[in-house]
């Protein structure tokens, strides 16, 4: 759902146009399988890849260098994921960092995060 999200924001942003998403392979309609065995939009998992092309579009278009910021404020209730719906149940914020932490990797591949790296970009 994140690279769907990301492509329907960066669409409707003008950050990207259809053509420069064509281009680099990123046509909406192609992106998910809507054939009668396919799993629901949710639960498809897309190429890391597609992810990184939409990011690496955002960062060429200069009108909007806070293009990041304004994407992690925006939430879409009905497309979270599994992490998300995870975080969901958590009692606390504390759990919901654990939480997090140990399954970041259901974001996608790259997403790291542990608290010593945190502390030695911080100190």
């Amino acid at each position: 759902m994140a690279v769907l999200d990301l492509h329907d924001f960066l669409r409707d942003r003008g950050v990207a146009t259809d053509a420069q998403l064509a281009e680099a392979g990123l046509d909406r309609a192609a992106l998910i399988d809507h054939g009668s065995d396919a799993l629901p939009p949710q639960e498809q998992r897309l190429p890391e890849a597609l992810l990184l092309a939409l990011w690496r579009i955002a960062a060429n278009n200069p009108t909007l260098p806070q293009i990041g910021l304004l994407a992690g404020q925006a939430y879409n209730p009905s497309t979270r994921g599994v992490l998300a719906s995870l975080l969901c149940h958590c009692g606390d914020v504390g759990e919901a960092l654990q939480v997090f932490q140990h399954h970041i990797a259901l974001m996608n591949p790259s997403e790291r995060w542990s608290p010593a790296s945190a502390a030695a970009r911080s100190g």
